[in-house]
């Protein structure tokens, strides 16, 4: 069968399987098509999971419909059936169905059933029926021990619940927003995600440290957190401790339900035993740009790093320094460097203009600065009071709609000392932009430009702040590198 076909078998199994759920004598709850899962291998959408409890990541049995690859469907099956915390997992071939048993990263055959060619769907049916009485019988004799269950499995655990939970929450939030009660500029739904998330990291830190009462009821659990904040060490309690907004909005009931069913289901299988574990877990929760669950590390050298709004956390022994206007991104990272035993960051919530006055806290700056909301005027006058501590022997005149993301490029370039190293990601489109000419003149004027290469809608540009300021540079693309020599093109649209 082709894929198109494979899909249609999948879905018509699908369907059959609900009702047989619905209407027959089965320990499953819930059956799933194609769901996301995280393995050891990478992200996987099996045809079909069977659940007796999806929210605690309670699988009965996978089902998998390999299409003439049997040996990646093996590796994939492994994988899954590890993920899910099962030790089976079932093949249905065009001649056969397998039943396969889990040992470590290979599978043995362990039953086989026989597939007869027909035209009638009735048998079929009756197939699934059968699978669905053998995984019956595994889902119970064939759990895994709490102690064997893999990093994998407690990542998908973890997303588990951030998935069940932010529903109720992005209703409570534009629900507040409608009433007036978030601040105009802020969207409801990102304010829903990042408090979602933040629950999770700060449930994960307390039960980490065992700092929660063991019986907590749904709906006092938001404040049971609350009370027990303070009791992690001070490098975890103050990034998790930060709100979003002055007006975080509490945990609706069925949101707060799903992180009782995980705190209960965390405790039942004791997650944080082994430890390393656990670490795992949380690396790949927070850091799955990595393909290992080893935490990634900066360069050996010992100078203080700056970075403005990073895209994933930066690990390492280096004393750095991280700007987010993201509390949950802040509350990652200190998580992340507090269970691998990484040196404290400092860290700071807000904008660029959270720094007020020179100097910056290193001069190794790593900043990514493309925030297109236009700024409220209460906002937009502190702001431009600003400019002229970082510039002042100039003054700007920006359009009232001016994006955030140029002002506070505007105010990290005043801010930068001599010798600063600066790599700064800023939208595609700067140089054409009403305010692109006043950018460039600050960044020829004062800035080495050593380098422009393109990212995912973005322009990255390496700079270092020197006297007098070179007049090279290497132009990157996916295409070509070139150098420009300055002295012949003193104009920007040498760069296109």
């Amino acid at each position: 069968m082709n894929e198109s076909d494979l899909k249609r078998f999948a879905s018509q199994l699908f369907s059959w399987s609900e009702l047989i759920i619905e209407h027959g004598r089965t320990p499953f709850r819930r059956v799933d098509l194609f769901p996301r899962l995280n393995t050891r291998i990478g992200s996987f959408q099996p045809p079909l999971v069977f659940w007796i409890n999806r929210k605690s990541l309670m699988a009965a049995g996978v089902i998998l419909l390999p299409d003439n690859d049997l040996p990646q469907q093996m590796a994939i099956g492994c994988a899954t059936a590890e993920a899910l915390g099962l030790q089976h997992f079932v093949t249905w071939e065009s001649v056969q169905i397998r039943i396969w048993r889990v040992t470590g990263t290979t599978a043995h055959e362990e039953k086989r059933i026989p597939v007869v060619a027909s035209d009638d769907p009735e048998n079929f049916r009756t197939l699934l029926l059968d699978v669905m009485e053998q995984l019956k019988l595994l889902s119970v004799l064939g759990m895994v021990p709490p102690a064997e269950l893999s990093p994998s499995y407690l990542h998908n655990l973890f997303q588990e619940t951030l998935d069940s939970a932010i529903g109720p929450l992005i209703t409570s939030f534009r629900e507040a927003r409608a009433e007036g009660g978030l601040h105009e500029s802020t969207r409801a739904d990102r304010q829903a995600e990042q408090l979602n998330r933040l629950t999770l990291l700060r449930l994960l830190a307390l039960l980490w440290h065992d700092c929660l009462p063991d019986s907590i009821l749904p709906e006092k659990l938001e404040r049971a957190i609350e009370l027990a904040l303070p009791s992690l060490p001070p490098e975890l309690h103050q990034p998790l401790a930060f709100q979003q907004t002055k007006q975080e909005t509490g945990l609706p009931l069925d949101s707060a339900v799903c992180y009782h069913h995980l705190q209960i289901r965390l405790r039942q299988i004791r997650w944080a035993e082994p430890q390393e574990r656990a670490i795992q877990a949380i690396n790949l929760l927070l850091d799955p740009a990595e393909e290992s669950c080893k935490p990634p590390t900066t360069s050996d050298s010992s100078e203080p790093v700056l970075q403005i709004n990073p895209d994933r956390p930066q690990l390492g022994q280096i004393p750095l320094h991280e700007l987010s206007d993201s509390a949950a991104f802040l509350a990652a990272s200190a998580l992340l460097r507090h269970v691998n035993n990484l040196p404290v960051a400092e860290q700071y919530l807000g904008n660029m203009f959270t720094f007020t006055a020179p100097p910056l806290p290193a001069k190794k700056v790593r900043a990514k600065l493309v925030n297109r909301r236009k700024i409220p005027r209460d906002e937009r006058h502190r702001y431009d009071a600003l400019l002229r501590t970082s510039w002042p022997t100039r003054r700007f005149s920006f359009a009232n709609n001016t994006p955030s993301w140029v002002l506070e490029t505007v105010h990290l370039l005043g801010l930068c000392p001599l010798e600063t190293d600066l790599q700064l990601e800023v939208p595609l489109s700067w140089l054409s932009e009403p305010f692109g000419k006043t950018l460039w003149e600050l960044i020829f004027e004062t800035f080495h430009l050593q380098k422009v290469s393109l990212g995912r809608g973005t322009t990255r540009l390496q700079l270092l702040k020197q006297r007098p300021v070179s007049v090279a540079t290497t132009i990157s693309s996916r295409t070509e590198e070139r150098m420009i020599d300055w002295t012949d093109h003193p104009m920007a649209t040498a760069l296109f």
